[in-house]
């Protein structure tokens, strides 16, 4: 492999990874902690709950 074709990969693999680290710090901007049950510390990233149906009433 060449010298160019190289540093290619390694500024792809470094923009990648910055990637992936913006991607995890705006998840945990949203990330909040609640306890269980039990006591034990859950951290909780993202809930999405769709609309609730008794399925009687939908078409």
């Amino acid at each position: 492999m060449s010298l160019f074709s190289q540093s290619i990969a390694e500024k792809l693999k470094l923009a990648a990874n910055k990637e992936l680290a913006q991607r995890y710090a705006r998840r945990q901007e949203h990330a909040r902690e609640v306890q269980d049950r039990r006591g034990r510390t859950v951290t909780v990233v993202k809930v999405q709950r769709s609309n609730r149906s008794n399925g009687l009433l939908d078409d």
